[in-house]
């Protein structure tokens, strides 16, 4: 494609004088200079003045073509445009503005002092490298801040991708102006999740390391939701180092397809093999009592036990506990009702704002009652306000604190079993105390339950009376030792 003569003349000298080693000062007939006219006899003349060549702060830089002004040191030490016009004056295009504001503007810019100090380092002597040392310091700050923050937003538990552009921003308004280097293209979800991986690659790769130098390792797994109801599988690992010291660590948490055990089996073989875990060092799997991870024919647990023959397969003895206690509820009718009337009761107040301001004080529900005429909340306080209720609390006031310690100590990272076999039978002779004690045992809350009951700064002001009793059982009203024996006989 041929162009006109002039174009091709214009062509001819913007690219002769693109270098800065160039004849600065060739003629072109296509392109005439500015005509420089006369204003007054007490102003210059205008366009270029050369006598700003004869100036020591722009000689070293300042040349001129018959395009107009550009920097000789900025065209040989070019930077990169991070953002904004990708034409620069002085550079990529001609400064056609004959000011001498415009020169110290463009002296005083960010890449001509870069490239000021690179040039001053090439004619000192000085390698490449050093020359741009002070712009890798930089960017290597920028990178490590820039994933600092990120780091920060995770650790914290903080939504990351919607919090990290403010948190920068912060950053630059308390003095990190060296964000600013920064490519707005590091905001996209996509390089944050990037960052995340390499965030994620150098933590764990230690902890592997570790487990596949333990002496033995141990899995545990379990399934869960998100919030968006999918399905994953959590897996912990549990490994002793050559001192034989416990560590118990996060490993994967694997989105799975359905819930099937082959699924699953599927899903611990790959990260085993995807971590580099040595399948020879485990030798336990700990999980919950579903069919799909202990069924006999083929569970979780079966499959992996095929592989691995050695593998000692354990159910998760605090889940155990749970439903050892579920079980043992179950014998007791009442303690259904109790438990399904205090869900209705969490429903109640939780899913009004209202209701639960009311909350602070007792005496505003018994407002409510008798106020608003609320038939949910006049339901609920005629079964709370018996004595079998109030006897219940009580009673759970006794037992829970033991069996939530043997919890916790079922949950220790570094439990003994010595100690589980020495406080499994404390906490079942306690129990029994309780039981036995038939409410009478000092310090307990059953041993309470008269006096709170008549304390009118108490349970007294809500007036569980025997006609209460009455109309919810349909029962002869009794005195409170006939309501005591009921209880304990039907608990």
């Amino acid at each position: 494609m041929s162009h006109p003569p002039e174009k091709q003349a214009k062509i001819s000298v913007f690219f002769k004088h693109s270098q800065g080693g160039e004849d600065e000062k060739s003629p072109s007939a296509a392109c005439p200079a500015p005509d420089k006219q006369q204003k007054s006899s007490h102003h210059r003349i205008t366009g270029f003045d050369p006598a700003w060549l004869s100036e020591g702060k722009y000689s070293p830089w300042l040349y001129e073509t018959d395009l107009g002004m550009f920097c000789r040191i900025c065209r040989q030490h070019k930077q990169a445009v991070v953002r904004g016009n990708q034409t620069r004056p002085f550079i990529e295009s001609p400064c056609q503005s004959y000011r001498k504001d415009k020169l110290d503007k463009h002296m005083a810019s960010e890449h001509h002092k870069i490239a000021c100090q690179r040039h001053s380092s090439l004619t000192a002597g000085n390698t490449v490298l050093s020359s741009f040392e002070p712009t890798v310091v930089l960017e290597h700050e920028v990178v490590v801040g820039a994933f600092k923050c990120l780091y920060w937003l995770i650790k914290h538990e903080i939504a990351h991708h919607t919090n990290y552009s403010a948190l920068l921003q912060l950053a630059n308004l308390l003095g990190c102006t060296y964000f600013d280097k920064l490519n707005v293209s590091i905001f996209c979800k996509y390089i944050i999740n990037e960052m995340l991986e390499i965030l994620a690659a150098v933590i764990e790769k230690p902890i592997l390391r570790n487990i596949s130098q333990s002496q033995a390792i141990g899995l545990e797994i379990d399934e869960s939701t998100d919030v968006s109801v999918c399905r994953q599988l959590d897996i912990h690992v549990r490994y002793l180092d050559n001192e034989g010291k416990v560590f118990c660590q996060f490993l994967d948490l694997i989105c799975l397809t359905d819930g099937k055990a082959d699924s699953i089996v599927a899903a611990i073989r790959k990260i085993i093999h995807t971590k580099g875990i040595p399948t020879h060092l485990i030798f336990g799997l700990a999980t919950d009592g579903a069919a799909v991870m202990t069924g006999r024919q083929n569970g979780v647990a079966k499959q992996l036990s095929e592989e691995w023959p050695w593998l000692l397969s354990v159910h998760c003895a605090a889940h155990r506990l749970a439903l050892a206690c579920k079980d043992a509820s179950e014998d007791v009718p009442y303690m259904a009702t109790f438990r399904d009337h205090l869900e209705q009761l969490h429903l109640y107040f939780r899913n009004s704002s209202n209701r639960s301001a009311s909350l602070k004080a007792a005496a505003v529900v018994l407002e409510e009652v008798e106020t608003h005429k609320c038939p949910t909340a006049k339901g609920l306080y005629s079964f709370l306000a018996t004595y079998r209720f109030v006897a219940a609390l009580h009673m759970q006031a006794d037992v829970l604190p033991h069996l939530a310690r043997l919890s916790k100590l079922f949950q220790k990272e570094d439990v003994m079993f010595l100690a589980i076999k020495e406080q499994v039978p404390i906490t079942l002779a306690l129990i029994k105390g309780i039981k036995d004690s038939g409410g009478h045992q000092s310090g307990s809350h059953l041993s309470k339950l008269t006096e709170n009951l008549d304390d009118p700064s108490g349970l007294g002001a809500f007036c569980i009376t025997a006609e209460q009793e009455r109309g919810r059982r349909g029962d002869d009203a009794g005195d409170r030792e006939q309501y005591w024996q009921r209880f304990k006989s039907q608990g």
